[in-house]
């Protein structure tokens, strides 16, 4: 963080600013810096980089070094396809290489062919699971290599997963959900091995979850590598067991929205490799929800707004400004590359995931028009999906997340108090009025329910916006950012895309198998692209949340908070360090060591 070790300018307040109209001149000429534009499918986005914005030689170099790791590691897995798989990885890598081939020399003499041969997804031969582990060779394999197949695992990634925040818990009055999850109270109990137990019982002793991918209904899929590819809308149930500690486990798992004859809910008594392709139709949704609106939306688009309307409201000597100024490190030009990477022909996401390019643009419309800035954030969004420690005690991203806000909100109380001694003095702040216009405003940021209706009026609701700005840069993008290697990093634990039809009966009328299974799989370029994609996603950590540089803050009273704050994030290391030794499994994503200070990735 070179460009943020000193800060030359004392803050102020506009109200309180002896140099009035040379302040108004320097927010003027931020405005004509900083702009959004929606002429891109109505979606809101950096009109350009600023220079002073775009990513730097250090950042460049960063993930050079990471890729260099790809390539090494891409070569051995090659060579050991080449020897040791004769018929599985070196078919696959020789028709891999055709493919690419044919596709060049096709596009040069012709250009992009407008009818795409499609193939019938039981035509390709697919990879084994061995093939699969083989494409990690120097990369240290993610611990999903060992548990992808365990239901205790699969439960464990909704509390740890690429969206933890997700779980919600099913209040015994809901209705609504078993009349769309039709499961019944024999089902229930043939899923948990347990006659004693019932449905109700568990419903009305608040031991019932649910994780509902409705967002993903109807979305548009498309063809990668000459192979069709599906998504669907699952409903997931989980239960929380009393007689193992309250541990959270699946109940079942309904592809689709609708429930049906050809859509009905899997459980853990199911057929084996049903229930194995169920939690994999699963894993791909997550794996779209993640990447497309928990990540793309609701991280690089959101924040990419919000440090827009900053720097086009703030003053550069307001201090809201100066602390906010190295969270939004690399933002913008991150949310600029959200555009080339998720919704663009021939993205990563079209490529990688199962949507087209019109499913990724429709899905991130669905996202942001349902985005509510209080309701995502933190505590609210807890609260209100209803899961304390006394319903689920082992949840780690929850016990973790709270010990980061709570740090992150005192060290802001205490900060604004520096600079506002009364509500007076925030009404009277008309850059902070301005702010929240522009980001609440249709032709400005268009962020529903930010602030208190859309305004900031207390002291209170000032401290809470900017601990919310900070949280989602800091904690909350770590969250679903750096645990995409963890999970996606071996395909079969989650695949970006399904190549093959989910399940479609439960009663045994068709018999699957491991080919089945394997079917719904990537290909082996997929696999390699999907692997090149989360690890370099989640290895490019250009600063750290608490270090602003020892002297960035002018203002001489705010470096014993800020010493103070990176003094509690130290502690909270220790505690998750300590929590982590008797955890189920370590959960490591939000130890303060590894939460960049910025979304830049």
């Amino acid at each position: 963080m070179a460009q943020f070790l000193h800060q030359t300018i004392m803050p102020c307040l506009p109200q309180t600013d002896p140099k009035a109209e040379s302040r108004a001149q320097m927010v003027a000429r931020d405005r004509e810096i900083y702009q959004l534009t929606y002429d891109y499918h109505d979606i809101p986005l950096p009109k350009e980089i600023p220079a002073k914005e775009n990513f730097s030689p250090e950042y460049q170099l960063c993930k050079t070094l990471i890729e260099a790791q790809l390539v090494q590691n891409n070569f051995q897995s090659d060579l050991q396809a080449w020897e040791t798989s004769p018929n599985g990885g070196f078919l696959n890598l020789i028709r891999d290489t055709k493919s690419t081939l044919r596709h060049k020399i096709l596009n040069k003499i012709w250009g992009s062919p407008r009818d795409v041969q499609i193939f019938p997804y039981n035509c390709r031969p697919p990879l084994s699971i061995t093939d699969y582990k083989n494409i990690l060779q120097s990369i240290t394999p993610p611990i999903a290599v060992q548990y992808w197949q365990e239901d205790w695992y699969f439960a464990w990634q909704r509390l740890t997963g690429v969206n933890p925040h997700l779980l919600s818990l099913v209040s015994p009055s809901n209705e609504k959900l078993f009349e769309q999850f039709p499961i019944t109270n024999e089902q229930f109990q043939q899923a948990i091995g347990n006659s004693a137990d019932n449905l109700e019982t568990a419903k009305a002793e608040n031991r019932l979850f649910v994780t509902n991918f409705h967002l993903l209904d109807k979305i548009p899929t498309g063809i990668s590598d000459e192979w069709r590819k599906y998504l669907s809308a699952p409903i997931g149930l989980f239960y929380s067991d009393p007689t193992r500690a309250r541990q959270l486990l699946p109940i079942g798992i309904q592809c689709g929205q609708k429930p049906s004859r050809d859509n009905p809910i899997f459980t853990p008594a199911s057929d084996r490799y049903a229930w194995l392709m169920a939690k994999t139709a699963f894993q791909v949704a997550d794996s779209h929800y993640q990447g497309i609106i928990s990540h793309g939306a609701y991280c690089h688009i959101i924040m990419g707004v919000v440090a827009i309307c900053t720097y086009r409201s703030l003053a550069a000597n307001h201090p809201i400004r100066i602390l906010l100024h190295p969270h939004f490190q690399f933002t913008i030009p991150i949310a600029v590359a959200t555009r080339q990477i998720v919704l663009s022909p021939g993205g990563t996401t079209p490529t990688l995931q199962s949507v087209t390019l019109q499913g990724a643009l429709t899905l991130t419309q669905r996202a942001l028009q349902t985005f509510n800035w209080n309701e995502q954030a933190i505590p609210q969004s807890l609260e209100r999906h209803g899961i304390t420690p006394e319903i689920l005690p082992e949840y780690p991203y929850r016990d973790d997340v709270l010990l980061l806000w709570e740090a992150i909100h005192y060290f802001v109380r205490r900060y604004v108090h520096l600079y506002y001694t009364t509500d007076a003095d925030v009404v009277g702040d008309r850059e902070v009025q301005n702010w929240l216009r522009e980001l609440g405003d249709r032709d400005g940021g268009n962020i529903h329910g930010i602030g208190k209706n859309g305004q900031v009026k207390t002291i209170k609701e000032l401290i809470t916006l900017v601990s919310q700005i900070i949280h989602r840069a800091t904690a909350h993008h770590a969250a679903v950012n750096y645990s995409v290697f963890p999970a996606m990093g071996f395909a079969p634990n989650m695949p970006g895309a399904s190549f093959a039809p989910f399940p479609s009966s439960e009663d045994n009328q068709i018999q699957y198998s491991l080919n089945d299974l394997l079917q719904m799989l990537p290909t082996r370029k997929l696999a390699i692209g999907q692997l090149e994609d989360v690890f370099v996603v989640s290895n490019v950590i250009m600063n750290h949340i608490g270090k602003y540089g020892c002297n960035y803050f002018s203002d001489r009273r705010v470096r014993p908070l800020v010493e103070d704050f990176q003094s509690e994030l130290d502690q909270i290391e220790f505690k998750i360090n300590t929590q982590n030794k008797t955890r189920c499994l370590p959960y490591e994503i939000l130890l303060p060591s590894r939460i960049p200070a910025s979304i830049h990735i």
